[in-house]
C-alpha cells in the first residue's frame, strides 16, 4: 500500500512505480467511485489499445488538397460505386 498526499488544488499523484507497473501514460482518462469512504480509481482502457473510428482519424489530421486537382473529379460517379451494387 502507499500512501498519498491531496495537494491544496484537490489533486493526487499516483506514484511512478505504481504507473510503470501498469504501463500507465500521461493523459490517460480514469474513471472515479466513491463508495463510503473508499475512492476507487479504474482505468477505462489503456490508450495504446483504443481504437479510434478511421474518419475520426482522417478528421483529426486533414490532408491538403489543391482544389485545382479537384475540378476534373466526378464525386457523384465515386458516390455511385461506393455505395450501390
Amino acid at each position: 500500500m502507499t500512501n498519498v498526499k491531496i495537494d491544496d488544488r484537490g489533486r493526487i499523484l499516483i506514484p511512478q512505480e505504481i504507473r510503470e507497473a501498469i504501463h500507465m501514460e500521461s493523459e490517460e482518462v480514469l474513471n472515479l467511485v466513491l463508495e463510503d469512504d473508499t475512492i476507487l480509481l479504474r482505468r477505462l482502457r489503456h490508450k495504446k489499445t483504443q481504437k479510434k473510428d478511421s474518419l475520426l482519424v482522417l478528421l483529426e489530421s486533414p490532408m491538403h488538397v489543391d482544389p485545382k486537382k479537384l475540378k476534373g473529379i466526378d464525386l457523384e460517379e465515386i458516390e455511385n460505386k461506393m455505395w450501390l451494387p
